[in-house]
């Protein structure tokens, strides 16, 4: 991100690819530049995903409360984001870069979430695995997901040389005994109430039980599946 900010411009030259984003459907002075700014100079400083996270949702919905209500903003910046993120994985392979490109992915998938809920009204509740999951991705999983997020082929090459790595997955039980709690995606068992939350093991969804089945979360996406929501 320290060396992409210059690139961050309503002048972006047209030779650059911006993968999909449109940086001047709004002018430089709009709010939705000022917004992915403030995101910027968290994750900048930041050095915990999560919390970085949601110190940029707590900064933006304070400073632009208006713009988290508007479907075309939100979108504009979602898509930002995700050229962000996709020029960071082009530009370096360092582990900061893959810090920095993975809190904005979290950030992006809550901003899908949060379009998902409060604008489509397509779900009930965010998907705070999904969010958690990118925060905590490695190279692999974040070019697998920008790569199905932008329409140019910038990261095929990228992508060649990582596909053959293991697709990571994150247990959700906070005692889980694997390093950071990662595991193969293929071996992760979902919650069988909200189908929701992962777990690595019967044994660690067992564990999370009682911490899990009061989570509202759970509870709303349970209902909403009972409802027959999922399939409306």
């Amino acid at each position: 991100l320290r060396q992409l900010r210059p690139k961050y411009s309503t002048r972006t030259s047209i030779a650059v690819c911006t993968h999909g984003w449109s940086p001047n459907e709004f002018p430089a002075d709009h709010d939705c530049h000022k917004f992915v700014e403030a995101v910027l100079d968290v994750i900048t400083n930041a050095t915990v995903a999560g919390a970085a996270c949601s110190d940029a949702i707590d900064a933006t919905g304070i400073q632009y409360p208006e713009l988290w209500n508007d479907q075309n903003s939100l979108e504009w910046i979602h898509q930002a984001l995700i050229s962000i993120g996709t020029s960071i994985l082009l530009n370096e392979d360092d582990d900061r870069e893959v810090f920095d490109c993975s809190t904005a992915m979290g950030l992006c998938e809550h901003i899908q979430q949060h379009l998902a809920c409060i604008v489509y009204e397509s779900q009930p509740f965010c998907y705070h695995a999904r969010v958690h999951d990118l925060l905590n991705a490695d190279q692999r999983r974040l070019v697998s997901y920008l790569k199905k997020r932008i329409p140019c082929s910038c990261l095929d090459e990228k992508y060649k040389a990582v596909k053959a790595l293991p697709k990571m997955g994150t247990c959700r039980y906070p005692k889980c005994s694997h390093p950071q709690a990662k595991v193969a995606l293929s071996k992760l068992m979902t919650c069988e109430r909200c189908r929701i939350q992962h777990y690595c093991s019967e044994k660690c969804q067992a564990a999370d039980w009682q911490r899990h089945k009061e989570n509202d979360n759970c509870k709303q996406w349970s209902k909403w599946r009972l409802s027959g929501g999922a399939n409306q």
